[in-house]
């Protein structure tokens, strides 16, 4: 119970430590009187029957507890009602929504990043669409421009629909639905969204992709967001500029990926030369609620870690204070 309030914070210790206290002296003086009363029940029985053994004060012993075992759980109720205003049990459940609802939060924040990178990226096609509306009224006869045009807008109507859809999905929390993705594409796009935020902190973003056998089963949403919730941490590590690499390691042989052997992985590599991560946090990187910034849930790498873990992956890190910090994603092939 303590361990929870010390690693998770579900109540002020204050208050635990004082109900821990007062439920321990009670027990405590219960027990006296639970083994008073067994003793004297053996003593009374025996001097009545003059019966002696060991079975018979195991069974005075047990009949006892059957009376004190439900005054023992009544009592530990009636401290959790005295000290916390309601039982464990509704702490915990209420604890579990609390998360869900701050997890929810935390995939609307990183929605609302994606936004302002999708914003970029629906300028293109309204500006198609603009201009073709714009010209319609006086081309009308002309067949030469509709069939031109009239593809052209069909492909940038459903290029907007696909990203708000994008969007959208990205936003509702599901269990990762897998299929063939390339993972060199998907990092690409996660790293053009984030351009503008790169280029207004003075962020160089360096690329270096192996090229063979990229095509991962990933939920690509997923893997996206588990990427960028790790470039904007390297971005608020850099606040005065840096550099900011991104590579992927494959396997030496390429048919190693295609057949899907057991134990062959890709691995990512994020690395910043930011301030880095003190020794002693860095145990603590994926807890939930744990972070250093004076804003912010801490919650961003505990869902990244999170969704590694449901790809059947697995997440490292390595920093170094004032040089910058590492973080190794490994994805099975």
């Amino acid at each position: 119970f303590l361990y929870l309030i010390f690693k998770y914070h579900i109540m002020d210790i204050h208050v635990a430590l004082t109900r821990s206290f007062v439920y321990t002296i009670l027990i405590f003086l219960i027990s006296i009187l639970y083994f008073s009363t067994t003793r004297i029940a053996e003593i009374y029985l025996n001097e009545l029957t003059g019966y002696k053994s060991f079975i018979f004060s195991f069974l005075c012993a047990s009949i006892t507890a059957l009376a004190f075992v439900p005054l023992q759980n009544i009592l530990q109720k009636f401290i959790d009602r005295l000290f916390l205003k309601k039982s464990v049990e509704e702490i915990e459940t209420e604890n579990k929504l609390l998360k869900q609802e701050i997890i929810q939060t935390e995939r609307l924040k990183s929605v609302a990043i994606l936004a302002s990178g999708m914003a970029h990226e629906i300028k293109n096609p309204l500006t198609l669409l603009k201009t073709f509306s714009e010209f319609l009224p006086n081309r009308l006869d002309d067949k030469e421009f509709l069939k031109k045009f009239s593809p052209m807008v069909a492909n940038e109507i459903n290029r907007i629909d696909e990203l708000v859809h994008n969007l959208l999905d990205f936003a509702k929390p599901a269990p990762p639905a897998l299929k063939a993705t390339d993972i060199h594409q998907l990092l690409n796009h996660t790293l053009d969204l984030l351009s503008n935020d790169l280029i207004k902190h003075h962020i160089q973003c360096v690329r270096r992709y192996q090229v063979d056998g990229t095509c991962l089963d990933i939920d690509p949403k997923q893997i996206s967001q588990a990427v960028l919730n790790i470039v904007l941490n390297a971005i608020d590590a850099m606040p005065g500029g840096g550099t900011l690499t991104v590579a992927t390691e494959l396997p030496l042989t390429p048919s190693l990926v295609k057949r899907g052997n057991g134990g062959v992985e890709i691995t990512i590599k994020i690395q910043d030369t930011g301030y880095g991560i003190k020794p002693e946090h860095l145990p603590h990187i994926f807890d939930p609620f744990f972070t250093q910034k004076d804003e912010g849930t801490g919650l961003g790498l505990s869902i990244t870690h999170e969704i590694i873990r449901n790809h059947k992956g697995k997440i490292f890190v390595e920093s170094q204070a004032g040089k910058g910090t590492t973080f190794i994603i490994e994805l099975p092939c």
